[in-house]
This record gives C-alpha cells, sequence and structure tokens, in this order.
C-alpha cells in the first residue's frame, strides 16, 4: 500500500511539472499579446484624448465668453457705439482662438432708441481679411429677423448661466455653431448673447491632427450632421445622414459586409452635443504577436507530449502492481455489501407492513366516520349503487337532521357533542333492524337507508324513531333533549342517489312548518314546489324584468289622526305567462343569484321620480322609505350612485330614508359602518326594519344614528293574546324613545290591535287596517 502510495506521488507531481510549464507559457503570451494592445490603445488614446479636448477647449471658450457677453450686456448703457466698441474689443481678445463672432440680441421694446424697436450689434471676422473686424445689423431685416430663428428661440428660454451650443446654422455659403445664453434687463427677460465658431476653422483645427493609427475617424453632432471625416478606405458619410445613431449604424454596416474586423470607440463631450466616432483594426497587431509565439509554443508541444508519454508508462506500471491489492479489498467489500443488503431488506419488509397497516387505516377511514365509528355517507352512496332491481319498490332514504345540536356546540365543549353524538350513534344502531344501514352525514344529520319495507312498515318505523329522540340524552350529568327533523324519500327506479339526497334536503325545508319529531315524506307537491322556484329563478335571470315590475307604496298612518305621515316603497312582479308572483316567493331567490341589486335600484328610482314629483303629489312634509338589500349596501359605489340619483331629481334627502333589515347590520360588519357613516355626512336618513328578530347587540346599535325603527309583525300579530309580545313592544318603544327614533308598527290589521299599541304609546303604523299597498295613481288619489 506504501509503494502504491509513492507511485500515485510521482504521477501526480510529474502532472503539477507539466501544468505548471504550460500555465507560464500562457501568462506568457497573454504578457505580450497585452502589451501590444495596450500601445496600440495609448496611441489611439492620445488621438482621441487631444481631438476631444480640442474640441472640448474651443466650446469652453466660447462658453465663457458668452457668460461674459451676457453679464455686461445686462449693464452696459443703451447706446449703440458703447456696444459696438464692447464687442469689438471682446473679438480683438478671442483672435487667435477659432471664433468666428459674437452678438448681443434684445427682445423688442428693450431698446426704444431705435425705430424698429430692435437692437442687436453682431462682430465678426471677415473671411477675405482675417485682420479686418466687421459690425452688422443686417439681422434685423425681414428676412433675418432674430426672434423668429431657432437658435434664438433655444437660447432665450435658459436659466441664468446656463450655456447652450446649437446645431449647425447655414447663412449662405457659411455654415457656423453658435453658443450662446439669455440675459435680464430692466427687471425682465432682455435677450441672448452669442458667440459663433465657423465650421472651416474648427475643420482646419481638426485637420493638423495625426489620425494614421484609425482607419475611420469621424465628429458629428447629435442631430447626424458631420463636422469632421477621415479614413482611407472607410465610407464617407455625407448630409443625408438623419442622427448621430445613424451614422454610427452607416460605419457598423460598412465594416461588416466589408468582412474586416474592427473595434468601434464612441466619444460624447459632457457640454458640447457631438460626438467622436472611430474605427481601429487591430487584426494585425495581433497576427505580428501571434507569429512571434510560434517557436513557445512548438517547444511546449514537444515537452507535452515527452511529459505525457512517462506519465502514461508510469500509470500503466501502477495500475498492475496494484491491481492484486484492489482485488482483495473488493472481496471484502462485496461481503460487507452482502451484510448490508440482507439487513436492508429486513428494514423493507417492516416498512412494507406499516404500509399495509396504514393502507388499512386509511380504507376504514374513507368509509367510516371517525367520530362515531358509523359508516360514512361515501359507503351509504356504494350501497344504493349496489341496490337490486327487485329492491327499489320496498327502499327508502331518511335523513335527520338534529336541529339544536348546533346550538349546544357553541354552548358545551367539543367532548360533550362528541358524546352526544356516539350516544344517539349507538341508539340508532340499536334501534334498527338488520336491513336499515345507519350512516353518518356531514355536521348534524345521519342517514338512514334500508329494504323491504312497505309505505305502512316505513310509517311505524319512523314513529318509533321520532319517540325514541323524546327520550333525552344523559351526558355529564347534564340532560338534554335533541330536536330532529326527518325528511324521507322513496327510491324510483332510475333515479340516482344524489336526487334521492336531494330529494330529503327538500324533505326537510323549514317552508314545510315540520313540528319537533316529525317526518315528511317527499312527494309531487315538492317536485311542483321545486319547478316553481326553478322557473321564478329563471325568469328573474331574463332579458326585460324592469318592465314587468311595479313599484307600490303602503301608506304610514298616524293612527292619532289617521293622516298618512310615510310610505314605505314595496315591488309588485307581474311575470309574463305566470301572473302575480309574492314577493315572498322571489325576493329570497332574487338576493341568491344577485338579481336583488338590479330591482333594489329600480325601485329606487321610481321612489325619487315618485319624490320629484311635487305637481302631482302635493308638497306635503311625507316621506317614502326604501328598502336596500345587504348585496346592494355592498356596492362599493353605492354612496355615488345614490348621491347622482338624488341630485339629478333634486330630491330634498329628508323625505327619503333608507330602510335596512336589523340582521343585515350584524351580517355586514364593517362594510356596513363604513357605508352608513358616509351616507349619514351626506345629509341621508335610516330606519330599522324587523327591528327585535336580528341578532345585532345594543352597543352596536348605539353607534349607527337612525331615526325610525319598525317593530316587526310577528310581534304585532298576537299583542291580543300575549302579554309576553305586549312587555317586548313595550321594551322597543322605551328603546326608541330613550334614542328619539320613531316607532312604526307593522302588520295592523284589527281595531284591538290598534287599541292596544295606541295605550302602549305606538302613534305610528302601518298595515291593512288603513290602507293597502298603492300603485302610483292610487298614491295620488290618496294624497290628493
Amino acid at each position: 500500500m506504501f509503494r502504491f502510495f509513492l507511485h500515485k506521488v510521482a504521477i501526480i507531481r510529474s502532472i503539477v511539472v507539466l501544468a505548471a510549464l504550460v500555465s507560464a507559457f500562457v501568462a506568457f503570451i497573454f504578457v505580450r499579446l497585452g502589451e501590444a494592445r495596450t500601445d496600440a490603445e495609448r496611441r489611439f488614446a492620445e488621438r482621441l484624448d487631444l481631438t476631444t479636448h480640442a474640441i472640448d477647449q474651443a466650446f469652453l471658450v466660447a462658453s465663457q465668453i458668452a457668460r461674459a457677453l451676457a453679464s455686461y450686456a445686462s449693464r452696459l448703457p443703451a447706446d449703440q457705439a458703447a456696444h459696438e466698441r464692447f464687442l469689438e474689443s471682446m473679438l480683438a481678445s478671442a483672435v487667435d482662438t477659432s471664433i468666428y463672432g459674437m452678438g448681443i440680441w434684445y427682445e423688442p421694446g428693450i431698446m426704444p432708441f431705435r425705430e424698429n424697436g430692435l437692437y442687436g450689434p453682431y462682430v465678426h471676422v471677415d473671411l477675405a481679411d482675417r485682420g479686418k473686424i466687421v459690425t452688422t445689423y443686417e439681422w434685423e431685416s425681414s428676412e433675418y429677423w432674430y426672434p423668429g430663428q431657432q437658435w434664438y428661440r433655444s437660447l432665450i428660454g435658459l436659466e441664468s448661466g446656463s450655456v447652450r451650443t446649437t446645431d449647425f446654422y447655414h447663412d449662405g455659403e457659411l455654415v457656423y455653431i453658435t453658443t450662446g445664453t439669455s440675459f435680464a434687463r430692466e427687471g425682465r427677460t432682455g435677450g441672448v448673447a452669442t458667440v459663433g465658431i465657423v465650421l472651416p476653422t474648427l475643420v482646419e483645427m481638426l485637420s493638423a491632427i495625426d489620425f494614421g493609427d484609425m482607419d475611420y475617424f469621424t465628429v458629428f453632432t447629435e442631430q447626424g450632421h458631420v463636422v469632421f471625416q477621415v479614413g482611407a478606405d472607410a465610407p464617407i458619410i455625407d448630409e443625408s445622414a438623419d442622427s448621430h445613431e445613424d451614422v454610427e449604424a452607416r460605419v457598423r454596416e460598412w465594416y461588416a459586409a466589408s468582412g474586416r474586423r474592427a473595434e468601434f470607440f464612441s466619444h460624447r463631450s459632457a457640454d458640447v452635443p457631438w460626438r467622436v466616432f472611430a474605427a481601429v483594426d487591430r487584426s494585425r497587431a495581433r497576427s505580428s504577436a501571434y507569429a512571434g509565439m510560434v517557436p513557445y509554443a512548438s517547444l511546449l508541444v514537444i515537452l507535452w507530449l515527452l511529459l505525457s508519454t512517462a506519465i502514461f508508462l508510469r500509470a500503466n506500471y501502477v495500475q498492475q502492481r496494484s491491481m492484486s491489492d484492489r482485488l482483495k479489498d473488493e472481496n471484502s467489500d462485496l461481503r460487507g455489501e452482502i451484510k448490508r443488503r440482507k439487513k436492508l431488506e429486513r428494514e423493507l419488509q417492516a416498512s412494507r407492513n406499516e404500509l399495509d397497516a396504514l393502507n388499512h387505516r386509511l380504507s376504514y377511514l374513507a368509509y367510516h366516520d371517525p367520530v362515531t365509528g358509523l359508516l360514512n355517507a361515501q359507503a351509504m352512496l356504494d350501497r344504493m349503487q349496489e341496490i337490486e332491481t327487485d329492491e327499489i319498490r320496498t327502499a327508502f332514504l331518511a335523513q335527520l337532521f338534529l336541529e339544536n345540536l348546533r346550538e349546544l356546540s357553541s354552548i358545551f365543549d367539543r367532548d360533550l357533542v362528541d358524546f352526544i353524538l356516539k350516544n344517539l350513534s349507538d341508539r340508532l344502531d340499536a334501534f334498527c333492524p338488520d336491513h336499515v344501514g345507519v350512516y353518518r352525514g356531514a355536521g348534524f344529520s345521519y342517514f338512514l337507508f334500508g329494504t323491504g319495507m312497505d309505505d305502512r312498515s316505513l310509517e311505524v318505523f319512523l314513529e318509533g324513531l321520532s319517540l325514541m329522540f323524546r327520550e333525552p340524552v344523559t351526558a355529564f350529568n347534564t340532560r338534554l333533549r335533541l330536536r330532529v327533523r326527518i325528511g324521507v324519500a322513496r327510491m324510483e327506479e332510475g333515479l340516482s342517489p344524489g336526487d334521492a339526497i336531494n330529494r330529503t334536503v327538500v324533505a326537510l325545508s323549514p317552508t314545510e312548518s315540520l313540528s319537533s319529531l316529525s317526518y315528511v315524506f317527499y312527494s309531487s307537491r315538492h317536485r311542483e314546489r321545486m319547478n316553481r322556484l326553478v322557473f321564478i329563478d329563471s325568469s328573474l335571470m331574463k332579458a326585460g324584468l324592469r318592465e314587468e315590475l311595479k313599484p307600490v307604496f303602503h301608506p304610514i298612518v298616524d293612527m292619532r289622526t289617521e293622516r298618512i305621515v310615510g310610505f314605505e316603497a314595496l315591488t309588485r312582479w307581474n311575470c309574463a305567462g305566470h301572473g302575480n308572483i309574492p314577493p315572498s316567493d322571489f325576493i329570497p331567490l332574487a338576493e341568491e343569484n344577485g338579481v336583488i341589486i338590479e330591482i333594489g335600484w329600480f325601485i329606487m328610482e321610481q321612489t325619487l321620480d315618485a319624490l320629484a314629483d311635487d305637481g302631482a303629489l302635493g308638497t306635503g312634509d311625507w316621506f317614502i322609505s326604501v328598502n336596500v338589500s345587504p348585496l346592494q349596501f355592498l356596492e362599493v359605489d353605492f354612496v355615488e350612485n345614490l348621491e347622482r340619483l338624488v341630485e339629478a331629481r333634486l330630491v330634498d334627502r329628508n323625505r327619503l330614508k333608507i330602510e335596512i333589515t336589523e340582521s343585515a347590520i350584524s351580517a355586514m360588519e364593517e362594510t356596513f359602518w363604513k357605508t352608513s357613516r358616509l351616507l349619514l355626512e351626506r345629509g341621508f336618513r335610516f330606519a330599522i326594519d324587523d327591528f327585535g328578530t336580528g341578532q345585532s347587540s345594543l352597543s352596536r346599535l348605539s353607534g349607527f344614528n337612525f331615526d325610525t325603527i319598525k317593530i316587526d309583525r310577528g310581534f304585532v300579530t298576537d299583542i291580543a293574546t300575549s302579554e309576553r309580545n305586549v312587555k317586548l313592544v313595550r321594551s322597543i318603544l322605551s328603546l326608541s324613545a330613550s334614542l328619539g327614533a320613531l316607532a312604526i308598527a307593522e302588520g295592523i290589521e284589527t281595531t284591538e290591535q290598534r287599541d292596544i299599541l295606541l295605550g302602549e304609546g305606538c302613534f305610528l303604523a302601518q298595515g291593512y287596517f288603513y290602507h293597502k299597498p298603492l300603485g302610483i295613481e292610487g298614491l295620488r288619489t290618496v294624497l290628493s
């Protein structure tokens, strides 16, 4: 093993030496190539810096002179000769630069001593005679009126102290660039001061630079105007370029088409809107550097071949010597692997046993209720699918719903509720014969599915089941009586298990007025009701529903004088092909499918139209209350829409009351309080309908500014025979009096009811004893 280790070390040492040689040679090549590239880049950078410095310096001088002109222009006396002397002296001091001319351009009216109100002397060097300085005013002519010139408009709006250089400006054969800034005089913008650089002078300055190391070099403006360009073989860009991007793109396309590889450089001065663009072909320099590396590369290849051969021979020797050692080690490892695999097989068998137990548990939970241990609804559905044809006639499905167990679960802890469910499951399992299966449903419901019972036997069975529930359940020293409703459906050929369950649900419907411990069979009457509900639901969704709706107004009367003080807006529906449909049938469905929002806005619009029709309905102080559905109240733009309708009809908001049920207040929580505050801030009034039947606490109602309480008709109907109802009404009246709210009793139908309410201090009421709901024509008749 030690000898094998030494052989390995020798091989590794040879590889390290070879890698070091290769790395050193590669580093040498990179250094040589880097030196060549650095030298080329240095020469190019010198010329690029020289060019950009020349351009920047020319415009830096022009910018400084422009600022000086602007500074003096704001203080020079209004004398023509003084301006000319000042400009001539400034130009004379800058005659050795590339500056062509300079001028001061006043806004109209600044210099009133001139006839046309303009003053703009401009001095420049005569190109025919460089020693002569010429002063001109020809810019004041209509052809050259400077306030209309683009260069002037771009400079007059500059902030004080900022300088801008314009693009090319052509004046006949003369092409120059203007650098300038604005100045203030006599407390307002006075004009601009400019310095001009003539293009030939700038080109002459750039032509003195040596561009020998560059294949192509050009100077151009941001707008694409070419100022200067050189290049032996590169393209010459004419004045047809659209922008600086166009110039660069043309040069790059030319190089790509010619197959030449070049590096491109671009520079933009910080203060001057000019760009410098250049191309350098470095392929010759790289080729020369690569040619110098050929002898070194040949030497490296020879050395690499020798070392590789030595390493290969050494590795073969080491391989032969270590073969026997590896075989011994492999045999030892093989024995260990056999032991390890046997252990894994034992562990795998134990895992399979655990998985089988888990699958058995999951299979049990899939068909059993975890609380009671009964079969669940899925097991019942499977059993119903297996029923034979000859068993269908005597088969039935019953659903038991524990009405008060939900209430008990909110009072007692979970252990007590689970105990009740287990106790009830045992009692049901013991009560039912073998051919009737007991199944646990969702929540607080059970299913009984069985066969072999005719109608009479099934009734006897259900009556006994009802008697069983009359016995109280004792749990943890607590005796409880369970209230149950039972819905029963006979099985029929072709009836699916899901439809059978739906039939038991319909039979359990609270509309059947089931008494405690009673059962109801599903019949054709239920089917007719279901069909009617389906028809009503589909009719609510059809187009043209508004044409079938009609508003009616139920008068609210002061029982002391029998004078009408207000109305409640209600909805009537005369459905095409089905006649009048009571609100109790279509309002709940409209709440479910959302159509109640459309109905609510229709009634609101009709009510506001009635309030706005003072000419037909009179101008009394009566009001109309409109019921608002919780869904409509929850709309994001409910307040804005109501505000828009009221303002469009110029309705007095004191004559409109928004009526909402007490149960809706507790259901809507935060949304209700936010919307109600907005409505109260905008002057709307509220009435609480069906007061005393909801679940709102007095603490919630105390924070809600309502002015009307409507006593539910359920308290009024039996008030003559129920002392309890009298006390409840008395409490509501006391509450409304303490809150300063009106109290209106609903559903007055007899003289006795009226007298009792008057005796208790309730003065406002509505009901058939006084008036039925009226259409708009009936409303006009009553008010007249």
